[in-house]
């Protein structure tokens, strides 16, 4: 850490730090429904607080490592044993670990990797790219197998390069790393290939012994018999969970079922959502960079990485998380390489602009937003449906795939009955025969969609909008609006 604060980049890092836990705080919910039924729900059932029936097709093919979730169950008891439990503080604790771990082995990495780099423009970009571009916080705290395997390979990856410049003991570095890198495959398989790619440059570049190949596979073979017992305890039965990963979704063509997409769909996905320009410009540096350091450990990595990802059907950007820092230093390595291009030369300090004009604002919004909107919405009614059977109302055109499980789910308090009320007139129906005390209704109306009903206030509980744009409603922008709210509707006595 010492290093990392001494450093001539250290306000870089100082900043990156801070974005990263603003993050952590702000970026409630989940990127993507696996990091919240494979991981949160996981956990849920085993603490007997979600019922077998809503668990997720993986759970009955066993195939998901449970090394997650019996960290996320540790850090439950822990904060139950203290009074202090909510999913929110949980998940809050979750995504603070995840990104200052991140964080460290980024900084450790940049640090080690930054002589490799001729200009100090690019050092200095490199360093910026990694802590700061604009979607590295956000990805840094997902608390996900692509994230936590992913660290684990760049450390692994870290602990072995370190060793060859004699700076630490190899034999011990080589122990430490076919730990990390048993456990990077056991919850990510598709690790195997990017581990495969670094193995492959150990042999055939690097010339390494073949007795530290030896030390890496006995001891990864350990940290997969210790992952093989961990998903003994929460399965009740031996399995493989890799195994079973494998046949279900490459044998079987599970995952296909979602969807196939083409092999560029990586290239294109990333230039749409990576903000483009910066995703474009960004491309350009990467390809430049790759194919310049054909001879890079991490280039043989990013390449056995993709190809398997490439040959794989079904496709989703946050498969190739797990390599975002490599991505960055190789996009390091072209602009290093294009810097010392007459050409380029003459147009750097409008990329540079350019990079800062569309890449600021985003950082700012993508750290402060929530992941997944919706869920500010279950904390809302988690920390005020405070009776129990208190009734959610909803219309399950607006409910499906937005909300998760308003009875039994990971971010609920217990206390709500899901009611299904898609009309107004059901609402009061519902309402009028059944006289709760409190009920809450959760949909995309407004205020005019509900019927006057007797003996009861409606007042607009929450939504995610400030007070001061609510109050404002010119020219019937709410009425015509898509925002999610909450009412509440109380009993008078």
């Amino acid at each position: 850490m010492r290093q990392i604060f001494a450093s001539k980049y250290s306000a870089y890092f100082i900043i990156g730090l801070v974005v990263t836990l603003l993050c952590a705080w702000f970026s409630l919910g989940h990127n993507q429904a696996d990091e919240y039924y494979q991981i949160l729900e996981f956990c849920n059932f085993k603490m007997g607080r979600f019922p077998a029936k809503y668990m997720p097709w993986e759970y009955y093919e066993r195939m998901r490592s449970t090394l997650l979730p019996l960290f996320t169950y540790s850090i439950a008891r822990v904060l139950l044993a203290c009074g202090a439990y909510s999913p929110y503080a949980l998940t809050f604790i979750l995504r603070l670990i995840i990104g200052i771990a991140y964080w460290f082995v980024t900084c450790r990495l940049c640090l080690f990797l930054l002589p490799k780099l001729k200009t100090e423009i690019a050092k200095k970009a490199f360093v910026l790219l990694s802590v700061l571009l604009w979607y590295v916080p956000y990805i840094s705290v997902r608390f996900t197998p692509e994230n936590v395997a992913g660290l684990m390979f760049l450390w692994g990856f870290y602990l072995i390069m370190r060793s060859k410049e004699k700076a630490s003991s190899p034999m011990i570095s080589y122990l430490l790393a076919g730990l990390l890198f048993g456990i990077a495959f056991f919850i990510r398989i598709q690790m195997a290939f990017a581990i495969a790619g670094f193995l492959a440059w150990l042999l055939f570049v690097n010339k390494t012994p073949i007795k530290y190949f030896l030390v890496l596979g006995l001891v990864a073979g350990a940290a997969i018999g210790i992952n093989i017992i961990i998903d003994h305890w929460y399965y009740h039965a031996w399995v493989l969970s890799p195994v079973n990963y494998f046949v279900a979704n490459i044998i079987k063509h599970k995952s296909a079922e979602f969807g196939v997409d083409p092999w560029w769909f990586y290239f294109s996905e990333f230039v749409m959502k990576g903000m483009p320009p910066i995703s474009i410009i960004l491309l350009v540096f990467f390809f430049a960079g790759f194919i310049k350091n054909l001879r890079n450990p991490l280039v043989w990595s990013i390449l056995a990485f993709l190809l398997i990802h490439f040959a794989i059907g079904h496709k989703e950007l946050r498969f190739l998380f797990s390599m975002a820092f490599a991505f960055t230093y190789v996009v390091a390595l072209g602009l290093d390489y294009l810097l010392t291009q007459p050409v380029y030369q003459k147009i750097h300090k409008y990329v540079y602009a350019l990079m800062l004009i569309v890449g600021i604002p985003m950082l700012i919004y993508r750290s402060i937003i929530p992941a997944c909107i919706t869920i500010n919405y279950m904390k809302y009614l988690y920390y005020n449906a405070e009776e129990k059977n208190t009734p959610a109302l909803y219309n399950p055109a607006d409910y499906e795939n937005a909300f998760y499980h308003l009875d039994v789910g990971f971010y609920t308090n217990g206390n709500l009955i899901p009611v299904l009320a898609d009309s107004a007139s059901k609402i009061k129906t519902y309402l009028e025969v059944n006289r709760p005390k409190t009920a809450f209704y959760i949909g995309r109306n407004s205020r005019s969609y509900f019927d006057t009903i007797k003996g009861y206030t409606i007042d607009m509980a929450y939504t995610v909008y400030p007070d001061w744009i609510m109050k404002h409603d010119f020219n019937n922008w709410e009425e015509r609006s898509n925002i999610w709210r909450i009412f509440k509707f109380t009993r008078v006595n």
